[in-house]
């Protein structure tokens, strides 16, 4: 099941990778998300280049703090899945980076 959670979840943020280039990746990218991923289940982030919080869903009242292995793994170019507590229930996260060009 736990595969199956992180297959999901990397094909929706290949998806959101894939949109974050253009000139108006940000806003393409935030549209889809909530036109495609159920409302009451949608949690996402969208981090600059500079490592500033750029937009985040609505739903998710507090920032996630990237842990310094997915941050870690970012700079290499790598997915990072992890199992943290959000509020007090445990949600799956994968960290994703996004590379132009």
């Amino acid at each position: 099941m736990a595969q199956d959670v992180d297959r999901s979840l990397l094909t929706v943020a290949d998806v959101m990778r894939d949109l974050a280039h253009g000139p108006d990746s940000v806003e393409a990218t935030e549209r889809w998300l909530r036109e495609v991923l159920d409302p009451e289940h949608r949690l996402f982030q969208l981090y600059g280049p500079d490592g500033d919080l750029r937009v985040k869903s609505s739903r998710l009242h507090t920032e996630l703090v990237l842990s310094p292995a997915a941050r870690g793994n970012v700079a290499l170019g790598r997915p990072t899945f992890e199992t943290v507590n959000l509020n007090g229930r445990w949600v799956r996260v994968v960290t994703v980076p996004v590379r132009q060009g």
